[in-house]
Formats: structure tokens, sequence, C-alpha cells
């Protein structure tokens, strides 16, 4: 029955190489070795056990409680990872609050161009003002392909 979960177990792992990065897999895998040693610990300790049961239910609910455990730790670690590596929020939702140069004149009415962390990016501003090349901005919301700036108060 060792072997069965040691297979189960390099079974997932080659999935997770197929799929990298969501570690979904991984639980899974892990959770199949760590079964395979609880199976060889409990051998060794129960000696007069029913082997149908413990090779029918008993390791198949420890098999399920490890995934469980192993996914919610992997879910835990994956969200705290991309909120640090992002400062809180991914894709656009991280220009928000951005600060940018302009480039090229903004207004309210005709786009100008702001660079924001190296990247141009088409903008408007929400003042009736025009805002010169070389001052710096912040972005106040991102409005499909462009974002809306206004200048910083200094």
């Amino acid at each position: 029955m060792i072997y069965v979960w040691l297979f189960i177990g390099m079974f997932f792992a080659f999935l997770e190489m197929g799929s990298p990065g969501l570690l979904f897999f991984l639980s899974f895998s892990v959770a199949s070795f760590l079964t395979a040693l609880t199976a060889i610990v409990l051998s060794f300790c129960l000696i007069n056990v029913n082997f149908f049961l413990l090779t029918t239910v008993v390791l198949p609910l420890i098999f399920v409680g490890y995934s469980i455990i192993l996914l919610l730790v992997c879910k835990k670690m994956l969200q705290t990872k991309q909120l640090q590596a992002k400062g809180g929020h991914t894709n656009i939702f991280a220009l928000n609050g951005a600060h940018a140069v302009v480039i090229k004149p903004v207004s309210r009415d005709k786009a100008g161009y702001v660079v924001i962390n190296g990247e141009q990016w088409r903008a408007f501003t929400d003042a009736d003002t025009v805002i010169e090349p070389g001052v710096q901005v912040v972005v106040v919301h991102v409005r499909g392909a462009h974002v809306v700036v206004r200048r910083i108060a200094q």
C-alpha cells in the first residue's frame, strides 16, 4: 500500500510540473508522500490492525486531511506573497495613487501622456487646467485604456 501512495505522490508531482505557479497539485503530492510516511509508521506501531480497514478507510481519510491542510497553507502563502509583492493591488488597480510625470500636455478634453513606472500611459486630467510636461502628477483612477491624473499639491 505504501507504493500506491508513493505512485500517487509522483503522479501529482508531474501534474504540478505541467501547471507551474499554481501549487494546487503540489499540495496533493506532498499529502500523498505524508500519507505513505504515515502508513509506514502505522504499520510498525499497529501490528494487530485490520489491513483492509487501514487501507480503504483510515489512509484515504488521512490523505484528505493532509490535502485540506496543505491547500489552505498554500493558498495563504500565495495570497500573502502577492499582497507583499504588489503593495496590496495588482493589474490596473495598482496604478491608483501612483506618481507619474507628464511628458505631453494633459487636459480634461485633450489626451496627453504620462510616464508611470517607466511606462507611457495616455492621460486626461480631472481639473479644468492644462498640466504641462515635467509636472509631477498622481493617478486618480484608471478609465479604460487611459488614466485620469491630478497635479500633486505643493
